[in-house]
């Protein structure tokens, strides 16, 4: 009798244990045990879930997927799931299949059409669509999709689809771009579920179209700045970098000129080396810096003192970067983002091509400039990625009777282009590049004179990578990286013959009483200047952002470092025959490896505010940038540290018309030509 009563309750203790894991609970319960079992989350309507209660046997939970739990759970309420991302669903209501006619099948399967509320009441949802050709309607791979201002973003896939998840609702811009196309951008109210599905036909032959924009477009949100596309600059036919900046609002027109060194000049007629030093170049993200080029005769003194060609103490040479391999220029002429940074007159950012493209090979010929340009992008495979390769010789004569005098270039790169995963996808950009720029006057027959000679000689190599990986964390949107090393090997010489003018002169390397000497009636000096500059950089960015009631944030922070340093050998020449002296200062041979390297190290963050009043956008962009220049550690220096405030806002009066205001403060450092003169 007592075996059956215990054998009794240990039955009925089974199943009223059985009946508490099978126990009735409402869905949001369910679901938050779900979230604390599997580490879930989930997105969806509040009115969806609201009243809904739903039965399970939870001791099953540990053995078995979550999204198989999920399933089970919503197949009791009529309700089903979608995955946005790594163990992240959205939950929606069953639909008619008389809805789903209108929807493209080859956007259904990725699209969440109804807007969809986190835990923490924000709005979100998921804009999918196809990107295609629009003559032959093939699906374009590799096309990029950007929404700002949020900076989200998405690549094709083989069949031309794209998805951009947990983009919040508001008003944005949706824009698509791909190699050898027309971009295309719209504006979108995701509050309109039939605004969140999109598809994009681009045209291909540019230059054919009945209407192109071939002028620079004007950015619509954050700092004044102009963005010249890729139609824009086939249209002009551009041969360097110097000849795109015309298109900007009062750029003059010119007649490409590669025989000088190109500067930038964005906010004035003429460039100097003032407003040029404090124009950033950016290529792929990454810097094009001059601050280690020393090719100067003497840097005790103002200027380059020398006849041959050089940038140092100024901004880069424009001529080195070929046109035809730039997809895009953006030119910050405003007060620029917090983000950019060794700069005071504005950032010229450039894009190259990369992914696959169909083979183009270019042929210019005029009376002064002969160039040969020939590119092409090769897909290899979904899972392999794709590899760019570009080619480009330019020779160029001032003057067709001298043939003495002239400039030469020859670029070429590879640039290898990855993206992987999908749930939190890393796309990845690694190239490597090289140029040649010579710049030479060879000697000239008929001058018995001064003989002169010169010859300024670039040889660069480039190693730089950049790219993005969605985490699609709250505090960690997206990871945004570059890395760069640049080393470049200059070699300048001149030489002239000097006669009339007999001078004392001492070859002393420190200070001393010795007996001098006087330099001949007539002599022939020659100077040769050795550089190797060698420039790293590193960055990385973390983009999120965040939805308010009626304010929109678009956050990004971020670190980098920089180094420039010169490895060279630097001057060298006969003592006794020096080059000229200047304003009566001496100078003397010196090598350019005993010379500090500059290092920088910055830090940054900004926020981009949105936000509707009286039914107009507005937008508030508050940044704050700090640079330690020959940083001992992270705050202190043995050179100066700077502080940056930078504030740009607009407020759209009506369409195509906005009211801009601005203010910042920018910072750049001395080159090394400044920061370590020679002793004259």
């Amino acid at each position: 009798m007592r075996r059956k009563f215990i054998f009794l309750l240990v039955l009925l203790f089974g199943v009223t244990a059985g009946f508490a894991q099978s126990s009735e609970k409402s869905l949001k319960e369910a679901l938050d045990l779900l979230t604390k079992e599997k580490k879930t989350r989930f997105i969806f309507e509040r009115a969806v879930v609201d009243g809904l209660r739903v039965k399970y046997n939870w001791s099953e939970v540990k053995d078995k997927k979550a999204q198989d739990v999920l399933n089970d759970l919503l197949s009791q309420v009529g309700l089903f799931s979608l995955p946005v991302g790594n163990n992240y669903y959205a939950i929606r209501k069953q639909k008619n299949p008389a809805e789903n006619k209108s929807i493209n099948p080859d956007v259904q399967a990725t699209a969440v059409k109804d807007t969809v509320i986190a835990p923490h009441g924000l709005s979100y949802v998921v804009v999918s669509g196809v990107v295609k050709e629009k003559n032959t309607g093939k699906p374009v791979e590799g096309a990029t999709l950007q929404v700002s201002p949020y900076g989200l973003y998405a690549v094709t896939d083989r069949n031309g689809s794209f998805t951009i998840k947990d983009v919040p609702v508001s008003r944005v811009r949706l824009s698509v771009s791909g190699l050898s196309m027309v971009p295309e951008e719209r504006e979108l109210n995701l509050e309109k579920p039939n605004d969140r599905i999109q598809s994009f036909e681009l045209s291909t032959n540019a230059l054919g179209l009945k209407e192109v924009l071939v002028v620079a477009k004007e950015n619509k949100n954050g700092s004044t700045s102009s963005l010249i596309s890729r139609s824009a600059i086939e249209h002009l036919q551009a041969v360097s970098l110097a000849d795109i900046l015309q298109l900007l609002p009062g750029g003059v027109a010119a007649n490409p000129n590669l025989n000088d060194v190109n500067r930038a000049s964005i906010r004035q007629i003429a460039p100097n080396n003032m407003g040029s030093l404090g124009t950033a170049v950016m290529l792929n993200g990454s810097p094009m810096s001059n601050n280690a080029n020393l090719q100067v005769s003497n840097t005790s003194t103002g200027g380059a003192g020398a006849t041959f060609s050089t940038s140092s103490g100024g901004g880069v040479d424009l001529r080195q970067f070929s046109a035809d391999n730039i997809e895009s220029v953006e030119v910050i002429r405003g007060v620029p983002s917090a983000e950019y940074g060794d700069l005071t007159s504005g950032a010229i950012i450039i894009k190259t091509k990369a992914g696959p493209e169909p083979f183009t090979i270019k042929a210019r010929i005029n009376p002064r400039i002969t160039q040969v340009n020939g590119s092409k992008g090769f897909s290899l495979g979904e899972k392999a990625g794709a590899l760019h390769a570009d080619f480009d010789y330019t020779r160029s004569f001032n003057d067709q009777r001298f043939e003495y005098q002239g400039y030469h270039r020859v670029t070429g790169g590879l640039l290898y282009t990855k993206k992987f995963g999908k749930s939190q996808p890393f796309t990845t950009n690694t190239g490597f590049s090289y140029s040649m720029n010579l710049d030479e006057q060879k000697l000239d027959p008929d001058d018995k004179r001064t003989q002169r000679v010169t010859k300024a000689q670039d040889y660069n190599y480039r190693f730089n990578s950049y790219g993005k990986w969605d985490l699609g964390k709250k505090f960690a949107r997206q990871l945004q990286y570059n890395i760069m090393v640049n080393y470049a090997e200059q070699k300048s010489f001149q030489q002239e013959l000097y006669s009339g003018a007999i001078y004392p002169m001492s070859y002393a390397m420190e200070n001393t009483t010795m007996e001098g000497m006087f330099v001949p009636s007539e002599y022939l000096a020659q100077l040769s200047v050795d550089g190797k500059p060698l420039n790293v950089f590193a960055k990385l960015t973390n983009t999120f952002f965040h939805r308010g009631s009626w304010l929109n944030h678009k956050v990004l922070m971020g670190a980098e470092w920089k180094t420039d340093a010169n490895f060279g050998e630097g001057k060298t020449y006969d003592l006794t025959r020096p080059p000229r002296m200047q304003s009566g200062n001496g100078s003397r041979p010196r090598s350019y490896k005993d010379i500090p390297a500059l290092n920088q190290l910055s830090f940054y963050a900004e926020d981009m505010m949105l936000a509707n009043v009286f039914g107009k956008r507005m937008s508030l962009q508050a940044g704050l940038r700090f640079d330690n220049i020959q940083p001992t550690g992270i705050w202190t220096t043995k050179k100066n540290t700077v502080a940056t405030p930078r504030f740009n806002w607009s407020y759209e009066i009506m369409k195509n018309f906005s009211l801009r205001a601005g203010w910042g403060i920018a910072a750049k450092a001395p080159t090394l030509l400044y920061y370590y003169p020679q002793n004259a």
